[in-house]
């Protein structure tokens, strides 16, 4: 056990070393910080110091003192430097009491949490901590699952406001699933290096070494991961798209679904194949509903767009030939909601087969919508000679169409008279 004068010194240290760092200075500037106070390696007996300093300030940061926010990030950004190469044991010890109480704490500065998030399971990864990531990636997941089920309940007069309900704060869900499934989408090396070889300086040189593709692949247990990861969070994500909730809706659109969508690709071309069709197909059911539901559907939609096009033909193909697809996109573009006709617009544009888009008449209608759009008299009336192109006019309304043709033209004469 370190003296009590030791730890002091270490907290000094510390204080001191986030005093010089800017409050919202990144994890890295911190990190090469503590290497130049502290040397680039450590022995045991630093790290057990460090392990006692940080979760001291986990407890001063539960108590929201003062200063204790800046340390904590200041020890895990030098704990993640020293970590390397020691072992999945005190790597275990560093995520119960220092990392997690960290990552659920609401004090820290909003920046601190998917960087710390981003660097924990970078490492875990590199050092096989599969246990540990498919823990933390479980825990994300009943959280999430609670953090609807609350939302729902409070939403209708009933249930808990409280955090006690969450398994894990939605915050904490939203930068450490992500960061999950980011690292098991790295490629390693073949050939692990021992905890005697992972010196951080080492460690260091191998991020900044290229590797040749045949000699970095995707780790079997990653790849299960990512597969897990996919069955358990994907129907969540798929029921929060048009969630009432508003801070999981947002969450999802920002965080877990392109998580989800990255871990897709990692997997191969038919896992992004279905679980971009899982994701457009649940947003096209929510279509039809006003409100929340459909601009949540066609945010995800205007999203997910580019990647449709990326898969090429054979993917677009099934949204040419959607017919309900195109019935709900025009009930949008006719609806009242400004933003769902813009969203819609888009759709369409990037949307159509490229034989309707070379067409005359397609280039016409588009300037005839994005003239009437909002209602702008001005840009409708120089655009009323371009509608004859469309088709010609109708015998019924032929005299009639003659006559404004003839009353439009008299009053641009005497207009320009005057």
């Amino acid at each position: 056990m370190p003296a009590p004068s030791e730890l002091q010194h270490l907290t000094q240290r510390l204080k001191s070393l986030s005093e010089v760092c800017q409050q919202n200075a990144a994890l890295k500037t911190r990190q090469q910080l503590a290497a130049a106070a502290f040397g680039l390696s450590c022995d045991l007996s630093f790290l057990s110091q460090l392990f006692d300093v940080c979760v001291a300030a986990c407890k001063d940061l539960k108590e929201d003192r003062q200063g204790a926010a800046q340390i904590c990030i200041t020890g895990a950004a030098a704990a993640l430097f020293y970590l390397p190469g020691r072992g999945l044991k005190i790597l275990q010890q560093f995520l119960d009491c220092v990392f997690m109480p960290m990552l659920t704490s609401p004090r820290l500065p909003s920046q601190a949490y998917p960087q710390i998030a981003s660097s924990l399971c970078s490492l875990l990864a590199s050092e096989s901590g599969w246990a540990q990531l498919h823990d933390l990636l479980h825990t994300c997941a009943k959280g999430l699952q609670k953090a609807g089920d609350a939302g729902s309940a409070t939403l209708c007069g009933s249930g808990k406001k409280s955090d006690d309900e969450l398994c894990m704060p939605l915050y904490t869900c939203c930068c450490l699933a992500p960061s999950i499934l980011e690292a098991c989408c790295q490629p390693f090396p073949q050939s692990t290096p021992t905890a005697s070889e992972s010196t951080p300086a080492k460690i260091e040189a191998q991020m900044v070494t290229p590797k040749d593709d045949a000699e970095c692949q995707l780790d079997p247990c990653a790849e299960q991961l990512l597969s897990l990861a996919l069955k358990m969070l994907l129907p969540q994500a798929l029921d929060s798209i048009g969630c009432s909730f508003t801070p999981l809706r947002k969450a999802n659109f920002h965080h877990i679904l392109p998580a989800l969508l990255l871990a897709s690709r990692s997997l191969g071309v038919p896992t992004l194949h279905a679980t971009t069709a899982a994701i457009w197909d649940a947003c096209l059911s929510l279509l039809p509903i006003l409100g929340i539901q459909r601009q949540a559907a066609l945010a995800v939609m205007v999203q997910l767009t580019p990647l449709l096009q990326e898969q090429g033909e054979a993917c677009m193909a099934r949204v040419w030939g959607n017919s309900l697809f195109w019935e709900r996109l025009r009930a949008c573009l006719a609806g009242d909601d400004a933003l769902d006709r813009k969203r819609g617009a888009y759709l369409l544009q990037r949307l159509m087969p490229p034989t309707c888009t070379h067409m005359p008449a397609w280039r016409t209608w588009m300037l005839l919508h994005d003239a009437l759009d909002g209602f702008a008299p001005h840009l409708i009336f120089a655009a009323m000679a371009e509608m004859d192109k469309l088709h010609p006019v109708h015998p019924e309304y032929l005299h009639k169409h003659a006559a404004q043709s003839s009353e439009a033209t008299r009053s641009s004469s005497s207009s320009k008279a005057t």
